[in-house]
């Protein structure tokens, strides 16, 4: 157990005691030098976010910037966690039976002007107009891979195959299918 204390913009800090607080040695997975620790942010009951819910009421934001950037990842908690402004879209997170994991209502995806709509005939044999339901996609920023029905992947797929402009390559690990040679200029050229 320790007390963890986050500079606040309302206050000089806030400091929250007796959360439970690990170090591990020796772990695999994805992880590299580059990164200094992993944070549960799930609704379990040992995620940073179910211990401080008493003071932030289960809201929490984050920004993450990439590696090399000169710029800080962010995490806000509380009120601060509220992210608001012009263009700012929020999408509410649906709680199942899993306290592991956010599961988000998916309507349709947009590849430039190309929108696929999304609905429940993906997950039967129907072929009635069904409606779009409720809470059907994990949402997971841990995860590099995003799962969805094979055959709405397959009009997904043919969006991007279409726009852009560059020489299609084989994934190494046969994982993915939109894998391209980055051009020698470092930019893809589309027509979105």
């Amino acid at each position: 157990m320790e007390t963890f204390t986050f500079d606040s913009t309302s206050k000089d800090n806030v400091s929250l005691s007796k959360v439970v607080f690990g170090c591990g040695y020796k772990n695999g997975g994805t992880f590299n030098e580059t990164g200094s620790g992993i944070i549960g942010l799930g609704w379990g009951p040992l995620s940073i976010i179910n211990q401080l819910d008493k003071s932030i009421g289960g809201k929490f934001s984050y920004c993450l910037t990439f590696h090399n950037s000169n710029v800080s990842s962010k995490i806000s908690f509380g009120s601060n966690a509220i992210v608001s402004g012009p263009k700012v879209v929020s999408i509410p997170l649906v709680k199942k039976l899993s306290d592991t994991y956010y599961y988000l209502t998916l309507e349709g995806v947009s590849v430039g002007k190309t929108r696929l709509e999304y609905n429940s005939n993906f997950n039967s044999n129907s072929n009635s107009k069904a409606s779009v339901d409720e809470s059907n996609i994990v949402i997971d920023s841990g995860t590099t891979l995003t799962f969805v029905p094979s055959e709405f992947y397959k009009g997904l797929e043919s969006s991007p195959v279409k726009a852009i402009r560059a020489k299609r390559v084989s994934d190494s690990q046969g994982e993915l299918n939109l894998c391209y040679e980055l051009p020698s200029d470092g930019k893809f050229n589309s027509h979105l």
